[in-house]
Formats: structure tokens, C-alpha cells, sequence
């Protein structure tokens, strides 16, 4: 039997952003995509990127994890619930021990304010 996984809202005053990347291991590339609601659905802004030279499907996902903190960012967002298929992403960026990673350096050199938030992840 299948499930249907479906969207939950963010608890108000908080947005919540979903983001997913896909990866052509033939081409290296990758797409990926953003969209930012708020607590009653209302898509509040999406954004695609198409990427070339990626070398793997985890670099598509830490892309694509980078590429939508970025948007909800310039978007002015504060405080923002985040949602994605980035766990292996998520334990670099938010691991307490030294962690000498590309990947973890780069998105959390610059945007050192994710932080926990229960079972999702909050910008603040």
C-alpha cells in the first residue's frame, strides 16, 4: 500500500520552504527548486536553477540546499521553517564538531544562522 506524503503548514509567523534537486549523472547536471509558503499555503515565492559541471547527486542536493537559503535570503525571509531531501546535507550544517568539508564550509560559512527547530529546521 502506498502513502501520500502531504504538505504541513509552518506555525505563524514562520514560512516554510521546500526544496528538491534533481541530478543527470550523463550530463552533470542538475535542477533545482525552491518554493516559499506561508501558513495558509499561499506561495509566497518559487525559484528554479539549472546547474552544469556537478559532479554527484549529493552535490545537487547541497546545491540545491545552498541555492534555497540563498533565495529565502535575498527574499528578506527571517524566520523560515525548511523543508528538503537533505539529510545528508543537513548533518554538516548542523553538526557541532569540526567537520573539514567543502560542502558544510561553504553553506554554513554563510548562513550561520540555521539552527535546529524540533523536526525541521529553522532560519532565523
Amino acid at each position: 500500500m502506498q502513502s501520500t506524503v502531504r504538505w504541513s503548514p509552518p506555525v505563524h509567523p514562520l514560512v516554510k520552504m521546500n526544496f528538491d534537486a534533481g541530478f543527470r549523472l550523463g550530463t552533470l547536471e542538475s535542477c533545482s527548486g525552491a518554493v516559499v509558503r506561508d501558513n495558509e499555503g499561499m506561495v509566497l515565492g518559487p525559484c528554479v536553477h539549472f546547474n552544469a559541471n556537478v559532479p554527484d547527486s549529493f552535490a545537487a542536493e547541497a546545491l540545491a540546499c545552498f541555492q534555497a537559503l540563498s533565495f529565502v535570503r535575498d527574499m528578506d525571509f527571517h524566520a523560515v521553517e525548511v523543508e528538503g531531501d537533505w539529510w545528508t546535507v543537513l548533518p554538516k550544517l548542523v553538526a557541532t564538531k569540526i567537520d573539514s568539508s567543502a560542502v558544510r564550509w561553504t553553506v554554513f560559512s554563510s548562513f550561520p544562522m540555521v539552527r535546529p527547530h524540533d523536526e525541521s529546521h529553522v532560519l532565523r
